[in-house]
């Protein structure tokens, strides 16, 4: 696997969103920039197999959950 040097990708939001999402991901085991982080991989990953209209999806409750991905 080649490892890409990575950076940092920020969004504004409320303050009280950040907070109940942060809250929300820590009591499912996980982070938020892991899981936006798998949600646009798999974005990215859906829009070079040629879906027409990928969806930006964080699957929260598969088998998956909780989860940290990696973070390259």
């Amino acid at each position: 696997m080649t490892v890409h040097a990575q950076t940092i990708m920020a969004t504004k939001v409320d303050d009280r969103i950040k907070r109940r999402f942060d809250a929300a991901m820590r009591a499912r085991g996980t982070n938020t920039s892991a899981v936006l982080r798998k949600a646009v991989m798999q974005y990215l990953s859906e829009l070079d197999a040629g879906i027409e209209h990928p969806q930006f999806k964080l699957e929260l409750d598969g088998p998956e959950a909780g989860e940290k991905t990696p973070s390259h």
